[in-house]
């Protein structure tokens, strides 16, 4: 019995010991993390950051500027259903059935397409977002018409 009282005591010891050293450690890190929070805040906004994104498309000084398939799609998806934005798109469709459609451009084999209303219209949208290549360029000219609604015109470039 004389052996045991001693280990026990060594045991007891080294647990209090272990428990005392991880407490310390979790405070340390739950403060270093709270004061790093504090410093940088608590990260981005994406939908702010979104925003501010077509709002810089949206702002550029030109009335009629050049713009990639990808801020077309962005434009699209931001305005999507907003009864405050009109956006009329341009594009070029490429099918390899030509049999059901008009407008056809007779140089490089593509489908025009025109779309009026492509935010507000379902069908429109969701074709142009299929079709639109992210690296085409496009021209952009926007207005505001009597009822303060954004027209932006989209038109495929060459």
């Amino acid at each position: 019995m004389d052996e045991s009282a001693p280990m026990r005591a060594i045991m007891i010891g080294a647990s209090v010991f272990v428990t005392i050293a991880t407490i310390t450690g979790v405070l340390a890190y739950y403060s270093t993390s709270k004061d790093l929070v504090n410093a940088i805040g608590t990260g981005t906004d994406i939908g702010q950051e979104y925003a501010n994104y077509i709002e810089n498309i949206l702002l550029k000084t030109d009335n009629t500027v050049e713009i990639k398939g990808t801020d077309v799609i962005n434009l699209l998806n931001y305005f999507y259903r907003d009864e405050k934005a009109q956006i009329n798109v341009t594009y070029i469709r490429q099918d390899h059935s030509f049999e059901s459609y008009t407008n056809v451009d007779a140089t490089n084999k593509n489908v025009v397409v025109k779309s009026s209303r492509t935010n507000l219209d379902e069908k429109s949208y969701n074709q142009a977002l299929q079709f639109i290549v992210p690296t085409q360029k496009f021209t952009m000219t926007k207005s505001v018409n009597n009822e303060d609604v954004l027209l932006v015109e989209i038109v495929y470039k060459i």
